[in-house]
């Protein structure tokens, strides 16, 4: 059974300038204590997506406690390098922030609506 999707609005957090923030982010209900979000970068210049994510990270984990939070970040086409690709951030024993590539089908072999609901929110496009 694929994890439901339990929200697709944006999440706001205050920002380096003191300002808040959204991000696009999609929610699934993993298990009755876990939450898988997807934080999608944008072409808003104030802050990385790594930054962004952890700030979410910590505002679900205030609002949706006990809950174990898992955060994937994702980067359209034409906001990386790489073009799109997917990463789970994770804290290493060290206690700083690494990641893990993901799969996209991995992504859609287990939560539901992957690609027929996008986060809500300010257009993604591609920066200049």
């Amino acid at each position: 059974m694929l994890a439901p999707l339990i929200d697709s609005t944006p999440v706001c957090y205050l920002g380096n300038d003191n300002q808040l923030v959204w991000r696009p982010c999609r929610i699934w209900q993993l298990n009755e204590q876990h939450i898988l979000a997807v934080v999608t970068e944008t072409t808003e210049p104030t802050m990385s997506i790594e930054t962004a994510a952890a700030e979410i990270r910590l505002t679900l984990e205030g609002l949706r406690q006990p809950f174990q939070v898992t955060i994937v970040e994702h980067w359209p086409a034409g906001t990386g390098a790489s073009g799109e690709h997917y990463a789970e951030q994770y804290r290493h024993d060290s206690g700083r922030i690494h990641w893990k590539h993901v799969e996209k089908d991995e992504l859609r072999a287990k939560l539901a609506n992957f690609d027929s609901i996008q986060p809500s929110g300010k257009p993604l496009t591609a920066r200049a």
